[in-house]
């Protein structure tokens, strides 16, 4: 019964990785400061991940096939801004 009420708490539990948010108080001008930078200049970078997985990935046939993924997926994404008409640039 205690271990239920104990991870009662883990319902509503989200990561933070940010170290602003974990180490600085969050009513100092720092904090406020980048808030405001992160809703005003918004990141144009985008992070992706991906887990290659293979008998040895450094084979150079894994290689050329992840290699000539990424090529289809960069071609897909530049097809859709032309195709839609996207004016920022590729």
């Amino acid at each position: 019964m205690l271990t239920i009420i104990c991870t009662a708490g883990t319902i509503r539990f989200t990561p933070e990785n940010r170290p602003d948010k974990l180490w600085i108080p969050w009513n100092s001008d720092f904090v406020k400061d980048s808030d405001w930078l992160r809703v005003n200049f918004p990141s144009p970078i985008r992070f992706h991940f991906a887990i290659i997985t293979a008998e040895d990935v450094l084979q150079p046939r894994v290689i050329q096939l992840v290699s000539y993924e990424l090529f289809l997926a960069r071609v897909q994404v530049i097809m859709f801004k032309v195709e839609f008409g996207d004016k920022r640039g590729l």
